[in-house]
């Protein structure tokens, strides 16, 4: 489910707080359209997903290396200054490798279904101490690979002109003849990352 972990409220200094600061008037709108699409394809399956316990990431890290939990891997990463300090930012893509999140599949699709969830990270860079600071961390935006016949969620994300950007995908094999893509982009600004463009688009194959 492509929704935010949680919403607090923005302060200027608590520099750990993950924050998605949005309307959520416009919030809910704007994510209602992918819900939708997504809600159609995982409506037929079984959701394989087992429970995980999400790790626990440190404030601060010398290196990108310092953010990664064990059992867990980097599968995108992207830099780019986000908070307008001409010091080039971190942007990670956390995938956990666990090999019980990879199941057995016996209908339609793949024999085996990889589960793992993703964890989406931003570190603000402080060079001066020659360290990263985490500034935001939510593992719900990206949704779990939990239908045999959907395609990967995650096309990809990037920092890109000074803004984060996220792309989701929706294709299914069976179960609909839709298609979707949908861009979130938000932006470092009054202290929080607010989301500022949502693209979305479909097609009917």
């Amino acid at each position: 489910m492509p929704a935010v972990e949680r919403t607090t409220p923005c302060h200027r200094a608590m520099p750990r707080v993950t924050v998605w600061r949005v309307s959520m008037s416009r919030y809910v709108v704007l994510l209602l359209v992918s819900l939708l699409l997504l809600t159609a394809a995982r409506a037929s399956s079984v959701d394989f997903a087992p429970p995980v316990a999400f790790p626990a990431i440190p404030a601060q890290a010398p290196t990108k290396a310092g953010f990664v939990p064990a059992g867990w891997g980097v599968e995108k990463e992207s830099q780019g200054d986000l908070n307008g300090d001409g010091v080039p930012d971190l942007m990670l893509v956390l995938r956990m490798s666990d090999p019980k999140n990879v199941v057995k599949n016996d209908g339609l699709g793949p024999d085996e279904l990889d589960t793992n969830p993703r964890i989406l990270l931003v570190a603000f860079s402080e060079k001066a101490a020659r360290k990263y600071s985490l500034a935001l961390m939510n593992h719900t935006l990206i949704p779990r690979d939990t239908n045999p016949v959907m395609d990967d969620p995650l096309e990809d994300a990037a920092i890109v002109k000074g803004a984060l950007h996220v792309s989701l995908g929706f294709f299914v094999s069976a179960g609909t003849w839709y298609t979707s893509q949908t861009r979130f982009t938000f932006r470092y600004q009054d202290g929080c990352f607010k989301l500022i463009g949502y693209d979305s688009r479909e097609a009917k194959r």
